[in-house]
């Protein structure tokens, strides 16, 4: 069941992969015309691949609940802390309640876990430049000639993200964030009764 467990994990962070690409070079296609230079960073990925990949992610996340419940009872352990984490956690019921909707095809009628009815907006891929080091900038060089890619300071990442919105249009948060603080609090979940680090 364990294995099961580890597998599980393994797949989520498999999906990760997808949704960030720390080797830019692999996504980034430059074109230079008469009065344009052009840098694509979809990767080759059309727009539905873009946002079934979100929604993979999302989906893997918030089952993963259910699979971490059935390996507690298994162990005859409680599972209190999973059931504590759906009334508590904002990240959590965000996930379960995007999950739901993308297999039901609509919001709960009691306004599932968050009762925010959140959505997804502006699903897109697109290149993150974070500052290393205490830098204050990040720097990345794109030269057309070779066709290369080459960062000079940072940590450059091309990135599927998209707004987390409640019924109200408002941002909540971004799904990258989401995705991270959510599968942080179930591996703390699952390291605490397993007694193996994650």
């Amino acid at each position: 069941m364990i294995q099961d467990l580890d597998q599980r994990i393994a797949r989520i962070y498999a999906a990760f992969g997808l949704i960030v690409e720390t080797n830019i070079q692999k996504t980034v296609r430059m074109t230079r015309s008469e009065n344009k230079i052009e840098v694509r960073l979809d990767g080759g990925m059309s727009p539905a691949d873009i946002e079934n990949a979100a929604n993979t992610a999302i989906g893997l996340v918030a089952h993963l609940p259910d699979h971490l419940k059935r390996w507690l009872r298994s162990k005859s352990q409680s599972t209190a802390a999973l059931d504590e984490l759906y009334k508590t956690s904002l990240p959590i019921q965000l996930l379960a309640d995007l999950a739901n909707t993308e297999k039901h095809g609509g919001f709960d009628r009691n306004g599932g876990w968050s009762k925010r009815q959140p959505t997804l907006q502006n699903i897109a891929r697109g290149l993150r430049l974070d500052p290393s080091n205490g830098a204050a900038s990040a720097n990345v060089r794109f030269d057309l000639a070779a066709g290369t890619v080459t960062t000079e300071s940072g940590s450059p990442q091309v990135v599927i993200d998209a707004e987390v919105v409640g019924a109200g249009g408002a941002v909540i948060c971004r799904l990258t964030d989401l995705l991270a603080a959510g599968l942080s609090q179930l591996e703390a979940i699952y390291a605490q009764h397993s007694g193996q680090a994650v």
